[in-house]
């Protein structure tokens, strides 16, 4: 069961369900959400044990780990080793791309193309129409709409905002200089919206807006993204299900859960579970599993932990 509502709903109505049998509760990151919800659909329906995850983004998840509210933790950004040294565990459980999501109702998904400079400029308000001589330079023939641009951003602490102000602040210097990266930043221009399927939201109902979104919400409310450079020559354009081809904007998640606590073991089990059993369903949502030696590793982990 995936929630997305407000935090005090959320959590009240879900530890109502635990009273009534549910047996684990995880919080957090916004960006797997799509993929838990499935997978916590077929370990159910194999196991007949229940799990609910609570969708609020990856700093409220990182918060109710640590306070004890939840039995496991999903983040983007995950825990340094200082925090780790107090008796939590952590390990990655998938990875996926962010789309750069747009609402040009004259253009089609794919036809827009921006390099990390662009995006820059108009997140800085440097850039504010569509039809601005540097967009039609790059975007020569398609016919680009005569609307001002809204830059979307997450006002939520949000791994998303992380792996995407991360790229941003690796591929311009402009942005590092003015933006920087985080989890939660001080947007100089934009309008705001909470969690990926908030920012969707938002693009579906704003023409002329840009946002970032994990691609499964990307395919899910069926907007169009931007191609992105694979080098900095512009010789080859990718789509965010370009994984295999070097699509670079790309980030993993992170599940973290405390050592000593009596679900441990059962936060394990679900995720062992879902190692085994879920690639073909992250596939189908856009996602990317992990290899067949990274769940090897974790695995011999738990082993050796005791919890496997």
């Amino acid at each position: 069961m995936i929630l997305m509502r407000p935090f005090p709903f959320l959590l009240a109505l879900a530890l109502t369900f635990l009273q009534a049998g549910e047996t684990l509760l995880g919080s957090g990151a916004t960006f797997p959400a799509n993929a838990y919800a499935e997978w916590i659909k077929e370990y159910e329906k194999s196991t007949q044990n229940r799990v609910s995850y609570l969708s609020i983004g990856s700093g409220g998840g990182i918060k109710q780990i640590k306070s004890g509210v939840v039995d496991f933790g999903a983040s983007e950004e995950p825990l340094k080793e200082s925090e780790l040294a107090v008796g939590f565990h952590q390990f990655p459980s998938l990875r996926g791309s962010i789309a750069l999501v747009y609402n040009l109702p004259s253009l089609k998904d794919g036809d827009l193309r921006l390099t990390p400079e662009l995006i820059s400029d108009i997140y800085l308000g440097l850039i504010t129409h569509w039809q601005d001589p540097k967009i039609r330079a790059l975007n020569p023939n398609i016919p680009l709409p005569n609307l001002p641009i809204t830059p979307l951003h997450r006002n939520d602490g949000s791994g998303t905002t992380l792996a995407f102000t991360s790229y941003m602040d690796h591929q311009s210097k402009t942005w590092s200089e003015s933006i920087g990266k985080g989890k939660a930043l001080a947007w100089p221009k934009g309008m705001g919206a909470k969690g990926n399927a908030g920012m969707s939201q938002l693009v579906s109902q704003k023409e002329g807006s840009l946002g970032y979104v994990e691609l499964s919400y990307k395919l899910q409310e069926k907007l169009s993204a931007a191609l992105l450079p694979l080098s900095s020559d512009l010789k080859e354009w990718l789509s965010p299900v370009d994984v295999e081809k070097g699509y670079p904007l790309i980030t993993t998640s992170y599940i973290i859960f405390p050592l000593k606590s009596k679900k441990a073991r059962e936060v394990v089990h679900f995720f062992d579970y879902s190692f085994k059993q879920g690639d073909a369903t992250l596939r189908r949502l856009g996602f990317i599993p992990l290899n067949k030696e990274e769940k090897g590793l974790i695995q011999k982990r738990w082993q050796e932990l005791g919890l496997l």
